[in-house]
């Protein structure tokens, strides 16, 4: 159908059974090259790896993959979309999955069996702060609609006052700029997007607003004290 050249990197971006989003762009690339149109180009590769999954796949029970750059096809109008897209982008349905909505869940669970382990050691050796700081900061951002949300507003009201303040809202800008890329549009999603452009100050967690105005009142504190000595002493 295509130049051998091309043919041939299909089949080896296909072999796995899996087409990465890396694999994708490089094919699309040589596919350019030969003034081959991209959408038509799209449509033959998701058609290929639906064939060739069909033809790997013992039973239509078998899980699919979770690869990123997985093609699926939009239950609502049809069209071809990626496995990391949150919604349709022809249709805008959104995908969800039984597992929504249980990020939160499992980040308190992690963090309770942290603190739980630590309690049984020394206090010497207990480091269990350290390591809920750092689940907090590695855990894994939700791919689902209905789950991000509730993941991202439930992060913004731990960063207020909160041991681990840092650490969540570290977590909370991450997820936010994967919501931008999976749901720039979506009027769910407004609100939470707004509330992000508020400048310097207010990319700054909770934490280290409070240590620079502590060290803000520190520097000028002293200063005008100085200040007030030398003005009493020069009258």
């Amino acid at each position: 159908m295509y130049s051998e050249e091309l043919e041939n990197l299909i089949e080896a971006a296909l072999a796995d059974g899996e087409l990465t989003e890396k694999e994708k762009q490089i094919l699309f690339k040589k596919a350019q090259g030969y003034g081959i149109d991209l959408d038509e180009f799209e449509m033959v590769l998701g058609a290929r790896l639906v064939k060739l999954k069909k033809a790997t796949t013992p039973t239509p029970s078998a899980p699919k993959s979770n690869k990123f750059g997985d093609i699926k096809k939009c239950p609502a109008c049809g069209a071809m979309v990626q496995s990391f897209q949150g919604s349709c982008l022809e249709c805008g349905y959104a995908f969800e999955n039984l597992e929504a909505n249980t990020s939160t869940q499992k980040l308190y669970d992690t963090i309770n069996q942290i603190l739980s382990a630590g309690s049984k050691q020394s206090i010497w050796s207990d480091n269990s702060g350290e390591r809920v700081d750092q689940a907090i900061r590695s855990f894994p951002v939700p791919s689902t609609k209905a789950d991000l949300l509730e993941f991202i507003i439930t992060l913004k009201q731990k960063t207020k006052d909160d041991e681990y303040g840092d650490a969540y809202y570290a977590k909370y800008k991450e997820c936010v700029e994967k919501a931008r890329f999976m749901f720039p549009n979506d009027n769910d999603f407004a609100r939470v997007f707004e509330s992000q452009k508020t400048g310097w100050w207010g990319s700054l967690s909770p934490e280290k607003r409070k240590m620079i105005i502590v060290v803000i009142f520190g520097i000028i504190i002293p200063i005008l004290t100085i200040i007030a000595i030398f003005a009493i002493a020069a009258n």
